[in-house]
C-alpha cells in the first residue's frame, strides 16, 4: 500500500513540475518530487525484504525494475526541467534586451520626427515581443517576429539609428535558436511526462496484483489464526470449568472449617468495640492459627476491660483535681482582693482622719470670726466648703470602717448624688456612671 501511494505521489509531483513556469515554484516542486522519490526508494527496500518477495520473486523483481525505471525517468525529467528553465531565462533575457533596443528606436523616432524604421512596424514588433515574454512556449511568436524583422531597413538617415540597428538585429537573430531549444526541451519533458504516466499505470497494475496476493496470504493466516484460537478457546473453557469446580470445593471446605469461626470472632470483636465486656469466642481449643487468634482475642478483651477501668479511675481523679484547682484559685483571688481592700481601707482611714483634724481646726477658727466683719460672705463660703470637706471625710471614714456606724433612714437619691463624685474618680475612663432614681422614693435604713 505504501508503494502504491508513493508511486501515485511521484506521478502527481511530476505533473505539477511539468506545469510550473516560475523559477521559485519550480524549485519547490522539484524538492517535493525528490522527497517522493526518496519515499518510493524506501518503499522498494521494504518490498524487497517482505516475506512475499521469496514466494513471488518474478512479480517483485518486475515491480522493482519498473520502479527504478520510473525513478530514472523522473531524474531525467528533473534534469531536462532545469535545462529548460535556463533556456527560458536566456530567451527572456534576449527578449527583454530586444525590447529595450526597440523602445530606444521608438524614442529616437519621436525625438527626431523620423519614421525609419516604420513606427507601425516597430509597434508590431513590440506587441510580438510582449506576447513572447508572456507565452511559456513562444516558438510561433518568435517566427512571426522573424518575419517582421526581415522587413527592417539596413540603414537610416539618422546616425543614431544606424548605431542601434545592428545591435537590435543581433539580439533578434538570437531569438530563433533559443526558442527552438526551448521547444525541444518542452517536447522532451512531455515525453518524460507520458513515459512516467505509462510506468505508473503499469506499476499500479503490478502493485494491485501484489496487494491481492498479500491480501490472500493474510486471509490464509487469519483463517489459521482463527482455527488456533478456537482450539485454544475450547481448552481454556474446559480448564475454566475445572478451575471453577475446584474453587467451589475449596471455598466450601474453607467456609466449613474457618468461615463460621471467623464470623463468630468478628462479631465478638464488634461487640467488644461497642463497649460490651462479657464477650467470648469459640475455637479456643483449636491448635491451628484460628485457635491462636481466638486466644489472642481473649487476652485483648481482658486487657481492654482493664484499660477501661484504669481510664475511668483516671478520669475521676482528673475531675476531682480540676475541681480542687478551681476552688483553690477562687480562694486565692478572694484572699488577694481582701488584702487589697484592707490596704485601701487603712490608707483611706489614715488620710481621712488627718484631713478631718485639719478641717476641725479650720471650722473652729471660722466660727470664732466676727459675723459683722466686712468679709462675712467670704467667711461663710469658706465655712460651707470646710463643712463639705468634713462631710466627705466622714464618708471616707465610713468607707474604711474607721467610724462607728449609726443606722438611720436615708433618702437614696441625694446619697447617690453625693457619692457619685467620689465613685466617678475611681472608675476607669472607659466606664460612665449614670444614676437613675425615682422621686419620691422609699428611704433606706443605713
Amino acid at each position: 500500500m505504501n508503494l502504491a501511494r508513493d508511486t501515485a505521489n511521484v506521478a502527481t509531483a511530476a505533473v505539477r513540475l511539468a506545469q510550473v513556469v516560475g523559477a521559485l515554484e519550480y524549485k519547490g516542486e522539484a524538492e517535493r518530487l525528490k522527497q517522493t522519490q526518496m519515499a518510493l526508494r524506501h518503499s522498494l527496500e521494504q518490498l524487497a525484504d517482505a516475506p512475499l518477495a521469496q514466494q513471488e520473486p518474478a512479480l517483485v523483481t518486475r515491480i522493482i525494475r519498473r520502479s527504478n525505471e520510473l525513478q530514472q525517468s523522473v531524474t531525467g525529467m528533473l534534469e531536462r526541467g532545469q535545462k529548460r528553465h535556463l533556456e527560458r531565462n536566456a530567451l527572456l533575457s534576449a527578449l527583454y534586451q530586444s525590447q529595450s533596443y526597440l523602445r530606444h528606436l521608438q524614442d529616437i523616432n519621436r525625438r527626431y520626427a523620423s519614421n525609419v524604421p516604420d513606427a507601425r512596424q516597430l509597434a508590431e514588433m513590440d506587441r510580438l515581443i510582449v506576447a513572447a515574454i508572456d507565452t511559456p512556449s513562444p516558438r510561433a511568436t518568435v517566427q512571426q517576429l522573424d518575419a517582421v524583422t526581415a522587413m527592417l531597413p539596413a540603414s537610416a538617415l539618422q546616425p543614431v539609428v544606424n548605431l542601434v540597428l545592428p545591435d537590435f538585429n543581433d539580439e533578434l537573430r538570437k531569438l530563433a535558436p533559443l526558442s527552438k531549444q526551448l521547444e525541444e526541451s518542452d517536447l522532451s519533458i512531455s515525453w518524460y511526462m507520458f513515459h512516467i504516466k505509462a510506468l505508473v499505470a503499469i506499476l499500479n497494475r503490478d502493485i494491485n496484483q501484489y496487494v491481492e496476493q498479500v491480501a490472500q496470504a493474510s486471509r490464509l493466516r487469519t483463517a489459521q489464526s482463527h482455527q488456533e484460537l478456537r482450539s485454544i478457546s475450547v481448552f481454556i473453557s474446559v480448564f475454566a470449568v475445572l478451575a471453577l469446580i475446584i474453587t467451589g470445593c475449596a471455598c466450601w471446605y474453607i467456609y466449613r472449617n474457618l468461615g463460621s469461626n471467623l464470623t463468630a470472632i468478628s462479631r465478638a470483636m464488634s461487640r467488644l468495640a461497642h463497649g460490651e465486656q462479657n464477650v467470648s469466642v469459640p475455637a479456643l481449643q483449636r491448635r491451628d492459627e484460628l485457635g491462636e487468634l481466638a486466644r489472642a482475642f481473649n487476652v485483648f478483651a481482658r486487657n481492654t476491660a482493664s484499660l477501661e477501668h484504669t481510664t475511668r479511675l483516671l478520669k475521676e481523679k482528673t475531675s476531682q483535681m480540676e475541681v480542687d484547682r478551681i476552688e483553690r484559685q477562687g480562694l486565692e483571688e478572694a484572699l488577694l482582693h481582701s488584702q487589697k481592700m484592707k490596704a485601701v481601707g487603712q490608707l483611706t482611714g489614715g488620710v481621712a482622719h488627718d484631713f478631718n483634724n485639719l478641717l476641725a481646726v479650720i471650722i473652729g477658727s471660722l466660727e470664732l470670726t466676727d459675723s459683722a466683719s466686712p468679709d462675712a460672705p467670704r467667711i461663710t463660703r469658706a465655712l460651707k466648703a470646710a463643712e463639705r470637706g468634713a462631710m466627705l471625710t466622714q464618708r471616707l471614714l465610713a468607707f474604711s470602717r474607721k467610724q462607728s456606724l449609726q443606722p438611720h433612714a436615708v433618702e437614696m437619691k441625694p446619697l447617690l448624688e453625693n457619692l457619685s463624685e467620689l465613685m466617678r474618680h475611681s472608675l476607669p475612663a472607659t466606664l460612665t456612671l449614670d444614676i437613675e432614681a425615682q422621686t419620691p422614693a422609699w428611704p433606706a435604713w443605713i
